[in-house]
C-alpha cells in the first residue's frame, strides 16, 4: 500500500488527511495510540483473552462474552478465575519489558518521537513508546492519572506542550493502577449502567484535554468503549481517526476502491452503521480497507514527510507485491461523512534499562 492508495480508499480521506496535517502545524492535535502500535509484538486483547481462558479451562464462558462485545466483563471472569495476583503475573509474563530486550523497532514506529514532540495520550500499558522514546535518545516523562495531583501535572504539561506519555490505563510496571476488568472500569470511568462519570480523576483530566486539543486516533479499535463515552459527552472540538472499514466493504478485485454502496445506491449497513457512530462521537475518518493494518505505517511515514520532511516521498508499503495502483474511488467514494470523517512511576523521567527492568518482581 503505498499514501495515493491509501487516500483512493473514501473520497474524503484526502480532505481530511489535509485538514489533520494543518491543525497538527498548529500544534492543536496529540496523539492518542491503541493496541494496533503494538501489534507487531503483543498480542491482541481478544486473542489474550482467548488464549488465557484456554489455558484456565474457561473457553467457552470468556467467548461468549467477548462475542457479545463484553471484553471489561470477560477480563473480570478471567481474574476470578486465575486470581488477581497469578492474572497480573500472566500480564507481566506476556507484556514485560522482557519482551523489548533487544528488539528491533520497525522504522515507522522510531518516526513517532520526531513527529509529535509533545504529549501522547494511550490506553496500552507495554511500554513500546518509551522505548521508542529512549531508542531516539529524546528523554520523556509518563504519568497514569489517578489523583488530582497527576491532573495537574498533566494539564501544565499540555498547556506548556512539555514531553509526557499520559498512560489512562495504567503501565504494567505499576499494577495498582492498571485498568482492566469491569469493576476497573466503572472505578475510573463510573457505573457504566449510570453513564461516564466526568468529576472522577481520569475522566476529568481527559475532559480537560479535549476542550484544548484535538485527538488523532492511532491504532483503536474505537467501538463503544468508554473512553468514547467521554469524548462525546464534550461538545467542543471534532477529533481525527485512521479507521478500518467493516468486512463486508472488502473488494478482492480491486481492494483500494472498497464497496460502500448496494446496487440501490443505499449504504452498506456495517459501514453506515459504522459512520454514524463515529459521527455521534464528532470523528474525522481516514477509512482504511478491511485488514490492511500496513495503513498505520503509511499514515505514519506521509506525516513524517509533510510535517517533519522525514521521509521521501515514494512512501510505500508493500504487502502484497501483485497488487494494482488504483485510480480515484468512484465505487466506495460517494460519501456523505464530513462530520466523520511499572513500579509505581506516577511522572517520574523515564530512563529505561531494559535488562534489569525486566527481571523485577511485580508488586503483591
Amino acid at each position: 500500500m503505498n499514501f495515493e492508495e491509501l487516500m483512493s480508499c473514501h473520497r474524503k480521506n484526502k480532505t481530511v488527511f489535509n485538514e489533520l496535517v494543518e491543525r497538527m502545524k498548529e500544534n492543536a492535535v496529540i496523539p492518542f495510540i491503541g493496541a494496533g502500535l503494538s501489534a507487531w509484538i503483543y498480542p491482541t486483547w481478544t486473542s489474550l483473552i482467548k488464549n488465557l481462558a484456554q489455558e484456565y479451562g474457561i473457553f467457552e464462558e470468556a467467548n461468549q462474552l467477548l462475542n457479545q462485545g463484553k471484553y471489561e466483563e470477560a477480563a473480570s471472569l478471567l481474574e476470578e478465575e486465575i486470581v488477581r495476583n497469578d492474572f497480573l503475573l500472566e500480564l507481566h509474563r506476556i507484556f514485560g519489558l522482557s519482551k523489548l530486550k533487544d528488539v528491533t523497532l520497525p522504522e515507522y514506529i522510531k518516526l513517532i518521537p520526531h513527529i509529535w514532540k509533545g504529549n501522547i495520550i494511550t490506553t496500552n500499558f507495554d511500554r513500546v513508546i518509551e522505548t521508542v522514546f529512549m531508542q531516539e535518545q529524546i528523554q520523556i516523562d509518563n504519568i497514569v492519572p489517578h489523583s488530582a495531583r497527576e491532573k495537574d501535572r498533566i494539564l501544565n504539561a499540555i498547556q506548556q506542550g512539555l514531553k509526557l506519555i499520559i498512560k489512562l490505563h495504567g503501565d504494567i510496571e505499576d499494577y495498582n493502577h492498571l485498568v482492566l476488568t469491569k469493576e476497573e472500569y466503572d472505578e475510573t470511568y463510573g457505573k457504566e449502567e449510570k453513564g461516564v462519570d466526568l468529576t472522577l480523576p481520569m475522566t476529568e483530566m481527559l475532559t480537560d484535554i479535549i476542550h484544548s486539543k484535538m485527538m488523532l486516533f492511532l491504532g483503536c479499535g474505537l467501538g463503544n468503549d468508554r473512553t468514547l463515552q467521554v469524548i462525546k459527552a464534550c461538545t467542543n472540538l471534532r477529533h481525527f481517526a485512521l479507521v478500518e472499514l467493516p468486512e463486508e466493504t472488502a473488494n478482492d478485485d480491486e481492494p483500494y476502491l472498497p464497496k460502500l454502496r448496494n446496487e440501490n445506491g443505499s449504504f452498506i449497513p456495517k459501514f453506515n452503521e459504522r459512520r454514524k457512530h463515529l459521527a455521534n462521537h464528532r470523528i474525522s475518518c481516514i477509512w482504511y480497507p478491511h485488514q490492511k493494518h500496513e495503513a498505520l505505517e503509511v499514515l505514519i511515514k506521509e506525516l513524517a514527510r509533510v510535517i517533519c520532511d522525514l521521509v521521501p516521498s515514494t512512501n510505500k508499503v508493500d504487502k502484497n507485491p501483485e497488487t494494482k495502483n488504483t485510480q480515484t474511488n468512484v465505487n466506495g467514494g460517494d460519501n456523505n461523512v464530513g462530520s466523520i470523517t511499572a513500579n509505581n512511576i506516577q511522572g517520574s523521567t523515564i530512563n529505561i534499562n531494559i535488562g534489569n527492568e525486566a527481571k523485577k518482581e511485580p508488586k503483591k
